[in-house]
């Protein structure tokens, strides 16, 4: 399978927002089968660590989820975002053909 569908969940709507979750599934365009998935909890103070943002009109939206939504505001087993990001970087590569890029260019 070689699409993949991203999903993040963040704490503010700019291109610095703090991201407290992140998934993705490979998936077959022409069937719709799903292949293989990734999910991730991510600590919001690991984010705070890069300089990542929150804003109050995204956490009063976030206040007005489903207590089950708001979970993932709190997860206990979140993991540090540098892990999670190589952890997708390393999940990407082993669910993606080889592809030699130097001669693709």
């Amino acid at each position: 399978m070689n699409n993949v569908m991203i999903d993040i969940e963040t704490l503010s709507t700019s291109k610095n927002a703090v991201i407290i979750s992140l998934g993705a599934v490979f998936f077959d365009i022409e069937t719709g089968q799903l292949g293989s998935s990734f999910y991730y909890s991510i600590s919001r103070e690991s984010c705070w660590e890069y300089g990542l943002e929150e804003d109050g009109e995204t956490l009063r939206w976030w206040s007005d989820q489903s207590e089950e939504a708001r979970a993932v505001l709190t997860c206990p087993d979140a993991d540090e975002l540098p892990q999670v990001l190589h952890d997708f970087v390393g999940w990407l590569g082993e669910n993606t053909p080889y592809r030699d890029w130097e001669t693709d260019r």
